[in-house]
């Protein structure tokens, strides 16, 4: 395994699971992938680069920022989330600064900048519950495409979440 080359847990997983469906094996193929502020290639991206790449792979077109991505599709509360949603979170700035998607049980799949890689993480975590803005759902994408996403992946440890996606900023709310 290459340090600079993702990880193709897709493959893996396909093979042992025939029925993954097309969106399921696009995100899966990202766990690994380099975290790269503004990147934007397969093999080096952001959190909005690669909830857009995921989403284009099924043929839905998605604005490059997360604070673009905040507004498309339709609002959805938080105790009525279903897979397969857009998740956002104010990390670094006063606006929608993180994104994910999320994939039941409280969990998302992201790019995430302190681990410096696409990976599974608790949304339950007091980071991300403070942090938490909103979620949209996108109307094409149905929740039944990620009901298996979350089987043989391991998420990032709890003690990383409270310096995840800070990008090594404090945000000082004081002001």
């Amino acid at each position: 395994i290459e340090a600079d080359r993702p990880v193709d847990l897709a493959k893996k997983l396909e093979e042992s699971n025939p029925g993954l469906t097309t969106l399921k094996k696009t995100a899966y193929s990202f766990l690994g992938a380099r975290y790269r502020f503004g990147g934007s290639s397969r093999n080096a991206l952001d959190c909005s680069s690669f909830t857009q790449q995921v989403f284009r792979d099924q043929k839905i077109s998605l604005p490059r920022t997360a604070r673009e991505q905040f507004f498309v599709g339709s609002e959805v509360m938080r105790g009525d989330l279903q897979k397969g949603d857009l998740v956002f979170f104010q990390t670094y700035a006063h606006f929608p600064s993180h994104v994910g998607i999320y994939l039941g049980n409280r969990k998302m799949i992201h790019a995430s900048s302190r681990d410096r890689r696409v990976v599974i993480s608790s949304m339950d975590t007091p980071y991300y519950l403070a942090r938490f803005l909103g979620a949209r759902r996108i109307g094409k994408v149905s929740s039944e495409n990620f009901n298996e996403l979350l089987l043989g992946v391991e998420e990032e440890r709890d003690s990383d979440v409270l310096t995840n996606d800070t990008l090594g900023v404090t945000l000082n709310l004081s002001n």
